[in-house]
């Protein structure tokens, strides 16, 4: 049985990372373009996501993405040092 969340009025399976991805990403562009606030709901759990919370909003995002292309056979990805890091103590 699916595990459904409703983002931004769109139900979507909770098990499936690609779809939680781009509905989450939906949200963003919503945000971005003016939009108040959209509503993120699991079961009795309710979460609303405003542009004052927005950075927690595109982790969400990269997590997904990233479980997203573990389970579609990519690889996770990986955060390189730029050429010329250097840590101060």
């Amino acid at each position: 049985m699916a595990n459904n969340v409703t983002i931004g009025g769109v139900t979507v399976d909770a098990d499936d990372p690609c779809a939680l991805a781009t509905a989450l990403t939906n949200v963003r562009l919503q945000l971005i373009a003016g939009g108040t606030a959209v509503m993120f709901q699991h079961g009795e759990t309710r979460t609303q996501f405003t542009a004052a919370n927005l950075s927690a909003l595109e982790a969400e995002i990269a997590r997904n993405k990233d479980l997203c292309g573990q389970s579609t056979g990519g690889r996770k990805a990986r955060f390189a040092m730029r050429a010329g890091f250097r840590r101060i103590p």
